[in-house]
């Protein structure tokens, strides 16, 4: 049932907003939106809306009174006030919040564009722009200095507010008949009229040395050949001064990159591709960008990816069947590979099937000598029931990129069975360089198909360990490598360059040192991160120095790090222990989970490792956004971590504790070891 009162003093709501349209404030300030009925009967109720999205949550409402405290550039937008009383259309007033903002400027130099010269010469015109992204861009204003001293404009030194030709926001320097004394750092400063925003200033240098772009791409850098699956780098060399942003875009087609942009930017030249697809195959191109460098004819540059992929084949199953004596056909079609390949398949008798190489140490082994290395090949035979007996093989052997093989003959002995693995030290290597190896199997009716494949070299690390330090610094983050059969990757970043906007309530806010530039490596769990994927980084190999004939060590080393857990759905960081010879089998280490704060927390664990070793960092992604973890500072000195800095155990548990000293790991390792060699 319903009831209402039907009289002559009946109205449709009308409303009125005391405020200005727009409304100009900088960010944290408070603001307050009145709005007031002035007619409506029954009196109408008032409601605010915001045209894009729900209403900030911090947003306080009393009645036709709506208050943004601490208003950030996230809230602008149009906001409404709704007067309703159930009689006639609803009234409505709007009124634009613009928050003041200056978003980070870029520069680019034309060397006089009347001559088309694209270098800096005495005598000629240079200009110098600026641009600036400014909310709201009629406030903008610029102003230029030399080596800190203001300029004004005049008639060899032109200063323009606005260039017709490019976006808003935009001023430009011409330097008309430049001298020497023109050379030094120009500098524009972008301010608003309003206040309240600190000022952006760009600096660029003009000097004898400033030379335009060039991009090159290193000889081995292309054609890249990967698997699809793998992480794979290309790279373009970029010279000049100063250096510009790097544009990759596909040049075979107009596709989009693999993040979905057209085009993608590259600070160093690198583009990294993770979980690479067979559509990926093509050829790149890299350019130079205008922004921060040249605004000359772009310099370009070519890449050639290359993905392999396994066939697909038909028929992927056929019976024949044929009387005894007759003939038979059997055919098989490769539909799709790279690279393609037909196997033919050949009676006993026939020549031999290539050999699968199974595995290879990814590491050299050191010899206990200079400069003297070996790799450990490892290979089975395909289909050896087939053919005539296998009786030995042909090892070649060369340099990467060089002509002539180095070839030797291994003997077999028996007969070889299907699946067994063939093990064969490849020693003498002098020069620390990537080899291609060939194997050809040979049977008494002459030599079978070979099979050729590279084996990389990588430098081991501390050969003789006595101390290893990395604060994940350098660019090749001291040889740590990701590993495969993982979710996703540890990202090294330093807290300058980290973007905090959509999870400001996790991770590190410097490094262990305290340093805003300093790096570390954290675990990144925004989407599409899922709870429980797990990233794991692998150390180098790290080769312990003998103490006895038997090749086992009683050396004691203390293994330490620092880790950073902040966040409310901070998971899980676990550190295990691989020893050489056991790559099935990775030993627990060290663990702990949950929230630690906003602050670094040392680990140190005792090891007694046997043999060659390798450290596993595995952070795994807990239940939200808020949940990234960090390490930094990873060292491993000979000796055993100090007494006083001890506490019980801490593996497998949730607590803060800084210190796991593992007494019995080195008896399991060695029974290990002794089991394995009888």
């Amino acid at each position: 049932m319903v009831s209402f009162r039907l009289s002559n003093k009946t109205a449709s709501p009308s409303i009125k907003l005391l405020v200005d349209d727009p409304i100009v404030v900088n960010p944290g300030e408070a603001i307050t939106l009145v709005c007031v009925t002035t007619g409506g009967e029954p009196v109408p109720s008032l409601t605010w809306v915001r045209s894009a999205g729900v209403l900030p949550e911090k947003t306080v409402l009393n009645g036709g009174t709506l208050t943004i405290p601490a208003i950030t550039a996230e809230d602008a937008g149009t906001y409404s006030c709704i007067a309703n009383n159930n009689v006639g259309n609803p009234a409505k007033k709007s009124t634009n919040i613009i928050v003041r903002a200056l978003k980070k400027g870029r520069f680019w130099i034309t060397p006089d564009p009347y001559h088309k010269d694209d270098n800096i010469q005495i005598g000629r015109e240079v200009k110098i722009s600026c641009q600036v992204e400014a909310i709201p861009s009629e406030e903008l204003t610029f102003s230029w200095f030399k080596n800190g001293r203001p300029l004004r404009s005049s008639e060899r030194m032109v200063i323009t507010q606005t260039d017709p030709d490019v976006s808003p926001g935009t001023t430009n320097l011409d330097i008309i008949d430049l001298k020497f004394t023109d050379f030094g750092t120009y500098t524009c400063v972008a301010s608003l009229k309003g206040g309240g925003i600190s000022d952006i200033s760009i600096d660029v240098n003009i000097s004898s040395s400033t030379v335009p772009p060039n991009l090159t791409v290193p000889q081995e850098k292309s054609p890249l050949v990967t698997r699809e699956g793998d992480t794979i780098e290309l790279q373009c060399q970029v010279t000049g001064k100063p250096k510009p942003i790097i544009l990759w875009s596909r040049a075979d087609k107009e596709v989009a990159m693999p993040d979905g942009a057209m085009q993608t930017e590259s600070y160093d030249g690198i583009l990294r591709i993770v979980n690479v697809s067979r559509e990926m195959t093509g050829t790149y191109r890299c350019q130079t960008s205008q922004y921060n460098g040249f605004n000359v004819k772009p310099r370009e540059a070519l890449v050639q990816l290359i993905v392999q992929y396994p066939p697909a084949v038909e028929p992927t199953f056929l019976e024949i069947r044929q009387g005894q004596g007759r003939s038979v056909t059997m055919s098989c079609r490769v539909l799709r590979a790279y690279p393609t390949r037909v196997l033919t398949y050949p009676t006993r008798g026939r020549k031999a099937y290539a050999p699968e190489f199974y595995y290879d140490t990814y590491n050299p082994l050191w010899q206990n000598r200079p400069r003297v290395y070996s790799y450990s090949l490892q290979w089975t035979q395909l289909h050896p029931d087939a053919v005539d007996r296998v009786l030995a093989y042909r090892l070649g052997i060369r340099q990467a990129g060089q002509q002539r093989w180095w070839e030797q003959e291994i003997t077999v002995n028996g007969h070889i069975q299907k699946g067994e693995l063939i093990t064969y030290n490849l020693t003498e290597l002098i020069k620390p360089e990537a080899y291609e190896v060939r194997l050809t199997p040979i049977t008494r009716f002459g030599e079978g198909d070979s099979t050729i494949r590279v084996i990389k070299y990588s430098a081991p690390v501390n050969p003789h360990l006595r101390e290893f330090h990395c604060g994940f610094e350098d660019g090749n983050i001291c040889l740590f490598t990701q590993d495969d059969t993982d979710n996703f990757d540890w990202t090294k970043q330093s807290t300058a360059t980290r973007d905090t906007k959509y999870t400001p309530n996790t991770g590190p806010n410097a490094d262990r040192t305290g340093s805003k530039e300093g790096f570390y490596m954290y675990i990144e769990t925004s989407r599409p991160r899922l709870e429980g994927e797990k990233a794991r980084l692998v150390s180098p190999v790290f080769s312990v120095a003998p103490k006895n004939p038997y090749g086992a060590t009683n050396t004691a080393y203390c293994f330490s790090f620092y880790y950073h857990m902040y966040g409310q759905h901070i998971g899980s960081l676990n550190v295990y222990l691989r020893l050489k010879g056991q790559t099935a089998m990775d030993n627990p280490l060290w663990s702990s989970s949950g929230n630690k704060g906003q602050h670094w927390n040392q680990a140190r664990v005792n090891i007694n490792p046997p043999t060659s070793f390798q450290l596993i960092f595995e952070g795994i992604r807990g239940p939200g956004i808020e949940g990234d973890i960090a390490i930094d500072d990873v060292s491993i000195v000979e000796g055993e971590c100090m007494k006083s800095d001890q506490p019980a155990n801490n593996l497998r548990s949730g607590a803060a504790g800084t210190l796991a000293h593992l007494r019995l790991i080195p008896v399991v390792i060695l029974m290990s070891v002794l089991s394995h060699q009888r």
